[in-house]
């Protein structure tokens, strides 16, 4: 039966009889990489993917909006109190690595810098070129993130490239496990959008010399710290690139927009492609700053910028 009223909703998420741990008015600034947003009105950490499929059939049963979370980047939440769940994935309960013959399966909550530790240890390369990319796999394999590859000017580097399954829940809160051929990557994005990444597995990297890891994770590092704005919070690139030429980057740094503040967001001096929060920055303030930066692109160049990050909205 859909619950309409906000007090017996609450009743009705705290008896969804998970494992996990409900907490309300979670204040969100602290769980992404760009320091924005209000509060959750529920906020769940749940301990499986039972949790998970309990808590999607409760939001779909209710009409009640939820939002996964991981590591917090390539995400900006309304400032208001986003009045749905956050189920957060970037919990102690998501965060094996299981090592096998051929393969490695990695929890969707392992964050990249875990997981590049766990490769040092285990002297796997080919997995350097994820270093300085903050957030977890799962984020990672849902956008299929890479990086144009140092020593190939022409090769592009991406998590997908490497996927031989993922193991997921749809919006029904179904259990699947989706193959090589099921799986779609493209360039920043993949057909993952639509469900909830619980583990991956790899294709397991060559043995190499540790020194020999540390020296390419070093060097994609270095790179991203000379190329991007790190210091600053930010939510990484705002748009993908748009497939001519020309990057994001590039295209609005010829508009002359590089400094452009609107309130205390504005366009990173180092990287066109980044907005960084200056301290007290607001969702409104991003998204106005967003639409500006589409318009002068726009009409300078002929080129509509699409989002690259998930802008969550309250219905």
């Amino acid at each position: 039966m859909l619950i309409k009223d906000s007090v017996n909703l609450t009743k009705a998420v705290k008896s969804i009889g998970i494992k996990g741990r409900i907490i309300e008015g979670e204040d969100l600034k602290k769980h992404t990489t760009l320091k924005i947003g209000g509060e959750a009105k529920y906020f769940i950490v749940p301990f499986d993917g039972e949790d998970i499929a309990k808590i999607i059939n409760f939001a779909n049963d209710n009409q009640v909006p939820y939002v996964i979370l991981g590591g917090g980047s390539k995400i900006l939440f309304p400032d208001l109190i986003f009045k749905g769940i956050v189920i957060n994935l970037n919990n102690h309960f998501f965060k094996k690595i299981i090592l096998d013959k051929e393969y490695v399966k990695i929890d969707a909550g392992v964050k990249i810098n875990e997981l590049l530790g766990w490769m040092l240890r285990n002297r796997l390369g080919d997995w350097e070129f994820l270093a300085g990319i903050p957030g977890t796999l799962g984020g990672a394999v849902r956008l299929n993130a890479g990086v144009r590859d140092l020593t190939e000017a022409n090769n592009y580097l991406q998590i997908g490239d490497f996927v031989k399954e993922v193991t997921v829940l749809d919006k029904n809160g179904k259990l699947l496990r989706l193959d090589k051929k099921d799986l779609k990557f493209d360039y920043r994005e993949s057909n993952l959008s639509n469900f909830v990444i619980l583990q991956v597995i790899l294709t397991k990297g060559e043995k190499k010399d540790i020194s020999h890891i540390k020296k390419r994770i070093n060097n994609f590092l270095n790179y991203r710290k000379k190329t991007q704005d790190l210091k600053s919070p930010s939510a990484g690139c705002v748009f993908k690139n748009p497939g001519n030429n020309k990057s994001s980057g590039e295209l609005i740094e010829l508009s002359g927009l590089k400094g452009k503040r609107i309130g205390d967001v504005a366009v990173s001096k180092k990287h066109a492609n980044f907005f960084i929060n200056l301290g007290k920055a607001t969702a409104k303030d991003f998204l106005t700053l967003m639409e500006y930066v589409q318009r002068k692109v726009n009409y300078d160049h002929g080129v509509w910028l699409n989002p690259e990050i998930h802008i969550i909205r309250n219905l």
